[in-house]
């Protein structure tokens, strides 16, 4: 089956009606541009609302239930508590929610434009494979943080250190949250493969992969759709030097752009998945395979994608120790979707279309 594309998000109103919503109540200018737009075109049969346990910022709870409170009965109203010092917890309430919704054939309508990326890979992997046809709405920001401006005058280029400051989105580490269905014990005691994605947070990886030692480390860097943001592919390819030249032999760069040949757009997720096939198709008969969910929120639906194809693939996400909220996003921009109804689990393997890179796979991968 063919990767499908994403597009600009349409309403439709009968699509709607019959629809569960499942929307995070977060604390961006984002957090609710898509469900009010789903619930002015008609109101879903089901809403799930997924509200952060220890929010660290000003997030817009009272505001989601206010929008959806007078429109959907009580009955058909749920709400999620997710605690990150309970992160494993969260797959299990999913489950039993979507038990009690009942609805398998269903379509669920995945606002991930305030989610964090733990969230995104379990829901995806959760939904579709308890048969729900899921389809990905995501709203992008009219602005991320940090500016140039702002970077440049903190970045030092020859100790390759960026300090916390005013316009960081965030910084240091905290825990690395894992669960059951992101995880695989497949190859256990084979040498460790670590595939990540570069960011302005340098330290997510740095400590993640000390407490594994990997054998290898491959970093995949982030392009924005915008123009004017591609100075962040160069801010956060450097921000990660030390490590590049740690491990060089698996992350060459490309000498007419100095950039990472593993350098792929943060919004379409098919770069992404494309990049990760490719990396399994190499290492994964003879290693073990680690992925941090380091990257952009597409990004995190690819390695999800990823996920349902290959059960030896084992996903762990190191959250930031601090968010800078005043300065993470500002606005609501573009916004999308995206069906994943394609890559429903038809088989105990669902099938994905890899024509786009036909060269790397053998028939043990087929």
């Amino acid at each position: 089956m063919i990767m499908p594309e994403l597009s600009t998000f349409s309403p439709n109103a009968t699509e709607i009606k019959s629809s569960i919503l499942v929307f995070v109540y977060g604390f961006e200018d984002r957090a609710l541009n898509l469900p009010e737009k789903i619930v002015a075109a008609e109101t879903p049969e089901f809403v799930v609302g997924i509200r952060y346990a220890a929010a660290k910022g000003k997030n817009r709870e009272a505001e989601a239930r206010a929008l959806i409170g007078s429109k959907v009965a009580a009955t058909n109203f749920h709400e999620i508590c997710y605690d990150t010092a309970k992160a494993a917890q969260f797959e299990s309430a999913l489950r039993k929610t979507f038990e009690k919704i009942d609805r398998p054939n269903n379509l669920v309508l995945l606002d991930i434009s305030a989610a964090s990326k733990f969230l995104i890979l379990v829901c995806v992997v959760v939904l579709i494979k308890a048969r729900f046809r899921v389809k990905i709405v995501y709203s992008e920001a009219l602005e991320y943080s940090p500016s140039k401006a702002q970077f440049d005058a903190v970045y030092q280029p020859k100790q390759r250190i960026i300090r916390a400051f005013a316009g960081q989105p965030n910084s240091g580490m905290g825990s690395i949250l894992r669960s059951a269905c992101l995880s695989s014990t497949r190859m256990q005691g084979q040498p460790t493969c670590v595939v990540a994605f570069t960011s302005f947070n340098e330290e997510l990886i740095r400590h993640a992969i000390g407490t594994i030692n990997p054998h290898r480390l491959i970093l995949i860097n982030g392009m924005p759709p915008r123009d004017e943001y591609d100075w962040r592919a160069r801010a956060t390819q450097e921000i990660h030097r030390n490590l590049l030249e740690e491990y060089p032999d698996d992350n060459s760069e490309d000498p007419s752009t100095r950039l990472l040949v593993r350098t792929v757009s943060t919004l379409d997720y098919r770069d992404s998945l494309r990049a990760l096939l490719k990396i399994h198709a190499q290492f994964s008969l003879h290693e073990r395979m680690i992925f941090f969910a380091t990257g952009s929120k597409m990004q995190a639906v690819a390695l999800a994608l990823l996920r349902l194809r290959f059960a030896d693939v084992h996903i762990e996400y190191p959250t930031p120790d601090s968010y800078f909220f005043d300065e993470y996003s500002r606005g609501a921009g573009a916004c999308h979707e995206l069906d994943l109804s394609p890559f429903m689990r038809t088989s105990p393997e669902p099938e994905i279309d890899f024509s786009a890179a036909p060269e790397i796979y053998s028939a043990t991968h087929s």
